[in-house]
């Protein structure tokens, strides 16, 4: 594997990483303040659109890091859907 590839798999791993706490602080408290879930339905199309690229120029990093989009992006819309009204005590002063 070359540097160049690594260094794309452990940005995936970064970018994998970074979508937790957002699911977590979803899932534990139930709480969908803040999160547009429009705007998570446009991230989740554009992605799967990059997934077709990214399969087409045979990429395993691209490919790799759009699965792991794919796949968060659909968390948070399953839970932000079903927690669309849900407020934590932290966000319950927001309107």
């Amino acid at each position: 594997m070359h540097w160049q590839q690594m260094i794309g798999f452990i940005g995936t791993a970064i970018a994998a990483i970074a979508y937790l706490p957002q699911i977590i602080h979803l899932i534990k408290e139930k709480c969908s303040a803040g999160i547009s879930l429009v705007t998570y339905f446009i991230w989740v199309i554009s992605s799967i659109l990059l997934l077709i690229n990214a399969v087409s120029i045979k990429s395993p990093v691209f490919t790799i890091f759009q699965i792991c989009n794919i796949i968060a992006i659909s968390v948070i819309l399953i839970f932000g859907s079903i927690y669309r009204n849900g407020r934590c005590p932290t966000h319950s002063s927001w309107r």
